[in-house]
């Protein structure tokens, strides 16, 4: 496991390219760049973060999005909610990626708010 600190370290301050690797980041989100403040998916859609604590394996961001962003043949992050939380975790070349509906921030992976999981291969 990394802790948060290592975690940014391991991810980087500068951006980071992830190739959509599972199915529904194929077919969502497309291929996304990642940095610690923002998340910009395929079609140049992005979305504000900012980094809220460890969770796990996993390091925590508020996602600051007023309206649900529109994203690849008019899907959206989280389905009709309105995304609140990222959970990011890297493991060597891979990435685990969830999203959480807006509201309490969750207390692991698994929380009943969670609405989207992606994959992703880090370059």
């Amino acid at each position: 496991m990394l802790s948060s600190l290592a975690l940014i370290l391991a991810v980087g301050l500068t951006p980071q390219h992830w190739t959509a690797l599972s199915q529904t980041a194929m077919s969502i989100t497309g291929d996304v760049t990642f940095q610690p403040t923002r998340m910009t998916f395929a079609g140049g859609t992005s979305v504000a973060l900012s980094y809220v604590k460890k969770v796990g394996q996993y390091a925590l961001y508020r996602v600051s999005a007023k309206s649900n962003p529109r994203l690849l043949r008019g899907n959206t992050i989280c389905g009709p909610a309105l995304p609140g939380y990222v959970a990011v975790a890297r493991d060597g070349g891979d990435v685990a990626v969830s999203f959480f509906s807006a509201g309490i921030p969750p207390s692991d992976v698994n929380a009943q708010s969670l609405c989207a999981t992606y994959r992703y291969i880090a370059h």
